[in-house]
């Protein structure tokens, strides 16, 4: 009985088979049915070999076929009997893709490490923070905020982070300290100010504080000033990005300082040296009133200034007005 003709579906593809498949997938009924839609089948792997096909099962016992499929890195798909199945009973040379070995296996060794991954990462979080939801803060400066304080014991050291969250809008913040006691400690302690994480300026301000508080110097002057505390933090170099900080205040110099105080009292004392010559008018307003009412009386000021000591004396009524005008205005000028 004449056989059907195919379309040549595995035109152009070399495929071998490796370990049993069961039922009717023997490797004879295997090279009729390539053969027939245009496909070599080979009992053997070589260079020529495009498709490997297998059992998940065979797959991970990783025989001499599948090692020499995987050595070609790409060259050779490994792809389970579906995909040849379906193929033919579609007659159309379906995409590897859904069907490979090679690709579940990697998807299998993902889920594995995403599931360690996770675990670390809770476990992590019960005293810092959680990894795989938060990385390090960078500025607009690309200067990222994870800084070492070196202790005066060799090895003693300080990390402090400050965490930006990675999804989250907007952005949450978490700051951590690590401290190592010394050289090759590797079991940390940790210190959080905060049980939860917060907005920007809480946790940046709790950042500032302990950096000036283990060093002796603020944060933003940590470019400007050598460190008096225990610990000390050496800036990036090599032209790396070293963060925002303030500019320092320029020293006062005394010789200005001297100046403005020489200023000052000069200032003061031409305010104040106008006060007996007012003092002088209202004695003088006072007098003339007296001798214009006929009063009888006398107008005596005093005024005392620095080492200077003016005194007016006014005589009464029988006195010339102009001589005791004179006199007092004389003593004044003196």
């Amino acid at each position: 009985m004449p056989v059907a003709k195919q379309k040549p579906i595995f035109k152009g593809l070399t495929i071998a088979l490796a370990g049993e498949l069961g039922g009717q997938w023997t490797e004879t009924n295997i090279a009729r049915w390539v053969g027939l839609r245009e496909g070599t089948f080979v009992q053997q792997m070589d260079e020529s070999v495009t498709h490997l096909v297998c059992s998940a099962e065979e797959f991970k016992k990783n025989g001499p076929k599948v090692k020499a499929a995987l050595n070609r890195k790409g060259k050779c798909d490994v792809v389970t009997l579906d995909w040849l199945e379906d193929s033919m009973h579609k007659a159309q040379r379906l995409p590897e893709g859904k069907f490979s070995l090679i690709k579940a296996l990697k998807a299998q060794r993902k889920k594995e490490r995403d599931k360690v991954k996770i675990a670390k990462g809770l476990e992590q979080a019960e005293k810092s923070v959680n990894p795989n939801f938060y990385h390090v803060y960078c500025d607009s400066s690309y200067f990222f905020y994870q800084v070492t304080l070196d202790g005066k014991v060799e090895g003693e050291r300080y990390i402090l982070t400050l965490h930006e969250s990675n999804s989250a809008r907007p952005h949450m913040y978490w700051f951590v300290a690590k401290y190592y006691k010394k050289k090759g400690h590797t079991q940390a302690l940790y210190y959080r100010p905060s049980e939860c994480p917060g907005r920007f300026d809480g946790e940046f301000a709790h950042f500032k504080a302990f950096f000036q508080t283990k060093t002796g110097v603020p944060w933003d002057l940590r470019l400007s000033k050598a460190a008096t505390g225990d610990f000390t933090y050496t800036p990036p170099t090599g032209g790396k990005p070293v963060g925002f900080a303030l500019e320092p205040k320029p020293e006062p110099d005394p010789s200005t300082d001297h100046q403005q105080a020489a200023n000052q009292i000069k200032t003061e004392t031409e305010t104040k040296t106008e006060s007996p010559k007012l003092l002088y008018t209202t004695a003088k307003l006072s007098h003339e009133d007296n001798v214009g009412t006929g009063t009888d009386a006398s107008v005596i000021m005093e005024t005392t200034y620095t080492a200077a000591i003016f005194t007016c004396d006014v005589v009464d009524s029988s006195t010339t007005n102009n001589d005791s005008t004179k006199s007092c205005a004389s003593g004044i000028a003196a």
